[in-house]
């Protein structure tokens, strides 16, 4: 269920840049989040991850949280 809301908020950030609907709002929450994956993904390539960061990212942007990831270990 989850994974489909964030799924709709990204339809809807595409919607409303495209009709020009709130388009600052929908400009800024796409780059917040390119923005965090960039750093996350720069962190995993350096083995350098910022524990801190990645908790603050998973409560802002739940993408799985109904996924156990500790079974795919």
């Amino acid at each position: 269920m989850q994974e489909s809301f964030c799924f709709f908020k990204v339809v809807i950030g595409v919607l409303l840049l495209q009709t020009g609907t709130m388009v600052d709002y929908a400009k800024r929450r796409i780059k917040d989040h390119t923005g965090r994956f960039n750093k996350l993904y720069q962190q995993i390539k350096e083995d350098k991850i910022d524990l801190a960061f990645l908790k603050d990212i998973s409560e802002k942007d739940p993408i799985f949280p109904d996924i156990d990831y500790k079974i795919y270990i």
